[in-house]
């Protein structure tokens, strides 16, 4: 009996290893998908490329830190579709949204 048990605890821990070992790859994943979210979403708006990887890595931090993960995550694709918006010609670049305005205002 005890050697019954101590095989099933032995492939538990096999099981439960294997488990965290995949939920940190998938951690690791959406890490770099959040980044590159961010990251491509903010240079597609009109951006410097150092200025969005900036962006990217301090969003990946927070996300890294579980600090909001699902308002990070939904601001990123928020963010992203503006950047295919405004690449895409649809909406005017960023830059130009002052100008509009004041334009509109008188």
């Amino acid at each position: 009996m005890v050697a019954l048990s101590a095989k099933l605890a032995r492939g538990m821990d096999a099981s439960v290893q294997s488990f965290l070992g995949r939920r940190q790859q998938m951690t690791e994943k959406r890490l770099y998908l959040t980044a590159f979210i961010y990251f491509v979403g903010v240079f597609l708006t009109g951006v410097v490329w150092w200025k969005a990887l900036i962006v990217a890595a301090a969003a990946a931090l927070c996300w890294y830190v579980a600090y909001g993960r699902r308002i990070i995550i939904g601001v990123g694709v928020l963010i992203f579709l503006l950047g295919l918006v405004t690449w895409a010609g649809l909406v005017p670049a960023p830059s130009e949204w002052g100008h509009l305005f004041e334009a509109r205002r008188s």
